[in-house]
C-alpha cells in the first residue's frame, strides 16, 4: 500500500474487486496488512458470501456487490451495504 499510495498519492480512492476468490482469514489478512481507511471499499472478498457480515465486523472495510449476483443472502449489518436477504436480477445493480 505504501509503494501504491508514492505513486497515486495519499487523497486518491483505492476499489478493489476481490473476484470471491478469498477464504475468510485470506480476506482479514489482507484488510489488516492493506491497513485502516486504505481501501474505499472491495468488491465481492469472499468466496463465501455467507462470511460478509463477519469480515465487515472484523475488519470495518466496506463491501461492494457485484450487480451480477442473482440471489445474495449476506446479513451485513454495515450500514447502506445491503440488507438482511438481497435478491437481484441478473443486470440489476445494487445501490
Amino acid at each position: 500500500m505504501q509503494d501504491l499510495r508514492q505513486v497515486i498519492g495519499k487523497d486518491a480512492l483505492i476499489r478493489l474487486d476481490g473476484n470471491r476468490i478469498w477464504s475468510l482469514s485470506e480476506a482479514i489478512l489482507f484488510a489488516q496488512l492493506a491497513g485502516p481507511g486504505q481501501i474505499e471499499f472491495i468488491e465481492e472478498p469472499l468466496s463465501d458470501m455467507g462470511h460478509l457480515n463477519e469480515f465487515y465486523q472484523s475488519t470495518h472495510m466496506p463491501i461492494a456487490l457485484d450487480e451480477s449476483l442473482s440471489v445474495a443472502r449476506c446479513g451485513v449489518t454495515a450500514p447502506g451495504r445491503c440488507s438482511p436477504t438481497l435478491a437481484l436480477a441478473k443486470g440489476s445493480k445494487l445501490m
